[in-house]
């Protein structure tokens, strides 16, 4: 290869600059150039990530999951981050995606430089954002290099305004007499003459491709100059002449294993063995890349190549002409190994190319489920997309997994689409089968009821499950025992609720994958922690969050599921700073953050923790962006929650007043969401009347916390019932009515004592922690049990609110 070190010269300065953009027609070296920059980099200790172009690319999220692979490859753990975030979610991605991309550089603080080779293939203005994203919000640490065809669909004034961008065009990029000796003399050994290089360069008018054509030609043939006169004249049928006068030249094997391999965009000696039947071919694909025939290696390890596209369209077009079959037959070859591998994007492409739709949708339909126990939702719908419509409609199975996929996503619409198309092919499928098929559907029907916060027809679905419990699917089973845990939960029998976690053991045994058992580990835990058995919850959280990060296939999105509400369960044991790590990270999920439990979570107590530490505006934000997902999610639990806490904080509340709020509770509710719901208005209600002022709304605040906390206690709920009693506390103190408060307060500190919870009691007030110290200091004159002792000790110790926090 042929060190341009004349453009070299002008890149060595370049890791400052934002864009390099290489742009030229085709075969004037681009590819060529972008690798030896990014080899200078690596030389000095830069990082690079390289990403092939090509039509998926138009597809937004496949262009997406394209960037995080090529990040993977040299930077595995920022890798792995970005992926997490890329499959926690659907729509939006691409903010959450390209954000942590810029931040996690900045951080770092490495010159880290990303290739987007053949950007011109990109024509989709959704695609071309995400570059503009990259250049507008990035910092100086994340480099794109481009090489394109053409200069469309970047912001170039912009960053040439800024002196933020380096451009080498085609004049830049033609081989000077130099250059193209060097190429020429290189490659053949041969000695050619001055005048026989200038007027070849001037032939080919410093077209690398042409340039390197001719030299594989020269190299063949006993009379240079009689190939550089034949030459003279043909640059616009130069690549067809050379490649022809090369091919014909070449031995017959070499020549089958090329139009062989040349069938896939890249290639490695697995895959080249199955195309060819050749053992041998590690061997075959270096000797073709010492031969300089058009291959250029993609690691440094040599185990994946790819060949120059102008050869490879070439290759593929004679291949198609002389034996079209054949052609077909290497496309179903190299589809079937891609499968294999679990590569299934390629898998699919392949077999469209060999016209064999049907088995593009089967592997899709035969790796649905497991994508989807690995919680790869998004991977999945993304692979949807590339089959054909109308085949796709056809496959019940494929539509249940797309149904599935965009429930658990929140995509409420997409999924009752999915269930849709199912509906109207259901009639040709076989009795058993057709009736196991319904009683799926209806499951993800109750799912996304689920999401939705609401309980109706939940019962006739797990019924019509449960009867068929010997002939559903594990995925199915356990999916059967969450839908019924939300439920009891929601009725407020927690015991019922793990019984049917215990039910769904055996089931977890026989899963492909941990999602749906991650999912039941949680809601578990959800039902311990409001009986406050927080070991018990602690427990379920922590090995779920092993299954999610112990997976091969590393699950970002039941990782951070877990991770709200083990943060919010560390976050009430005092654990601020691990509390704040999975908080944050839960937060990156969005739309597609589980049920409204683990909604509160990130969005309630994330912001809670965040004003706890003084940090005033994040926890604006997250009860913003808690806000609108309530809003457009229509979820009126987690609304009214949202609420709650801009009173509670001071954040917000400007335009919020106590008649906003019905007069106390209401007399009949349907369900436990409903009751909740309306138990935490009339908490806020009551929180406003206590921040009035006037001696009246406070009397009226007190008022309402006792009937509040007797109609909570009236039911079994442990942990709803100590924060009832805890806000009981605050009214009384508010009032003046101190004895009371700390007759009320102590069996709560009791019980708080036992379960481990500091936090609540230190986000009480300091009118209620000045009780909770005078009674701590008089420990010794009053009987009370060794934990709370203990308990004293560490309210004592933990970290006190910050004045800002008091006050805001």
């Amino acid at each position: 290869m042929v060190q341009r070190t004349r453009l070299l010269d002008r890149l060595s300065t370049a890791t400052r600059a934002r864009l390099i953009l290489i742009h030229g027609p085709a075969g004037y070296g681009k590819t060529t150039v972008a690798t030896q920059y990014v080899r200078m980099l690596e030389h000095d200790g830069g990082k690079t990530a390289w990403l092939s172009i090509d039509e998926d690319d138009n597809t937004p999220a496949w262009f997406l999951a394209h960037l995080v692979d090529a990040v993977t490859v040299t930077l595995p753990r920022l890798g792995r981050e970005l992926t997490r975030v890329l499959e926690a979610h659907g729509e939006g991605a691409e903010r959450f995606v390209l954000t942590t991309l810029i931040n996690r550089t900045h951080t770092g603080g490495q010159h880290i430089a990303v290739v987007l080779d053949d950007w011109h293939r990109v024509t989709n203005p959704a695609s071309r954002a995400i570059a503009r994203f990259l250049l507008e919000q990035g910092c100086h640490h994340l480099q794109l290099v481009v090489t394109s065809r053409a200069r469309q669909g970047l912001p170039l004034s912009g960053l040439r305004v800024h002196n933020e961008l380096i451009e080498i065009d085609a004049a830049a990029l033609r081989f000077d007499v130099d250059e193209s000796r060097q190429l020429l003399t290189g490659t053949t050994g041969l000695t050619m003459e001055d005048k026989d290089v200038a007027e070849l360069e001037e032939t080919t008018d410093g077209w690398a491709a042409a340039l390197q054509l001719a030299s594989l030609a020269i190299r063949e043939h006993r009379d240079p100059r009689t190939v550089i006169r034949q030459l003279s004249g043909r640059h616009r049928v130069l690549g067809e002449y050379l490649a022809e006068n090369v091919l014909d030249s070449l031995e017959p094997d070499l020549l089958d294993f090329l139009l062989a391999t040349a069938v896939s965009e890249r290639t490695c000696a697995a895959l080249a063995t199955a195309l060819t039947g050749r053992r041998d071919a590690q061997a075959v694909l270096e000797d073709i890349e010492e031969r300089d025939l058009f291959l250029t290696r993609l690691d440094e390890e040599g185990q994946w190549f790819r060949y120059h596209h102008l050869f490879t369209d070439y290759l593929r077009r004679r291949l198609e002409r002389g034996d079209p079959e054949r052609l077909h037959e290497l496309h179903r070859t190299a589809a079937r190994w891609f499968a294999d591998q679990h590569l299934l994007s390629a898998a699919v492409d392949h077999f469209h190319a060999a016209g064999d739709d049907d088995a593009a949708i089967d592997v899709v339909e035969r790796e649905a489920i497991p994508l989807l126990e690995q919680s790869r939702m998004n991977t999945l719908l993304g692979l949807e997309t590339k089959l054909p419509t109308t085949a796709g409609a056809m496959r019940p199975r494929l539509q249940l997994a797309v149904a599935w996929a965009h429930a658990l996503l929140h995509h409420r619409a997409a999924a009752n689409d999915a269930l849709s198309r199912l509906e109207a092919v259901l009639p040709t499928v076989p009795g058993d089968e057709e009736a196991d098929a319904r009683a799926e559907a209806d499951l993800i029907r109750a799912t996304i009821t689920v999401f939705d916060d609401r309980l109706d027809h939940l019962d006739e679905a797990l019924e019509a499950c449960i009867a068929r419990a010997d002939r559903l699917r594990p995925w199915i089973l356990c999916g059967v025992a969450d839908v019924a845990s939300f439920r009891e939960i929601q009725r407020f029998d927690f015991d019922e609720a793990r019984r049917w976690q215990q039910w769904a053991r055996p089931h977890h045994r026989r899963a492909s994958g941990p999602f749906s058992v991650i999912y039941g580990y949680c809601l578990d835990a959800v039902a311990a922690r409001e009986q406050l058995d927080l070991d018990g919850a602690e427990t379920s959280l922590r090995h779920a969050m092993h299954l999610a990060t112990a997976s091969d296939e590393d699950n970002s999105y039941s990782s951070r599921l877990t991770g709200a509400l083990l943060g919010e369960l560390l976050y009430e044991q005092g654990n601020l700073a691990e509390a704040e790590g999975l908080l944050d990270e839960s937060y990156s999920l969005g739309a597609e953050g589980g049920t409204v439990e683990f909604m509160l979570a990130t969005y309630v107590i994330g912001a809670r923790l965040k004003h706890r530490l003084g940090q005033h505006e994040q926890a604006a934000e997250r009860l913003a962006e808690g806000e609108r997902l309530a809003l457009s999610l229509q979820l009126p639990r987690l609304a009214v929650y949202i609420t709650n806490e801009r009173i509670r904080t001071g954040i917000g509340i400007s335009q919020v007043s106590p008649d906003t709020f019905p007069p106390g509770l209401p007399s009949d509710v349907p369900d436990g969401i409903a009751q909740v719901t309306a138990e935490t208005t009339e908490e806020a209600a009551i929180r406003l009347l206590l921040a009035a002022g006037s001696d009246s709304d406070r009397t009226h605040a007190c008022r309402r916390a006792r009937i509040l906390t007797e109609s909570i206690s009236a039911t079994d709920r442990p942990r709803a019932s100590l924060y009832a009693r805890l806000l009981l506390t605050e009214c009384l103190v508010t009032v003046g009515s101190l004895p009371e408060a700390e007759r009320v307060l102590l069996p709560v500190l009791e019980q708080c004592a036992r379960s481990g919870l500091v936090q609540p009691v230190l986000d009480t007030g300091p009118a209620v922690r000045e009780i909770v110290r005078r009674v701590g200091s008089e420990r010794h004159g009053r009987s009370i049990s060794p934990a709370l002792a203990h308990f004293f000790d560490r309210l004592h110790t933990a970290p006190q609110p910050s004045a800002a926090s008091e006050n805001t």
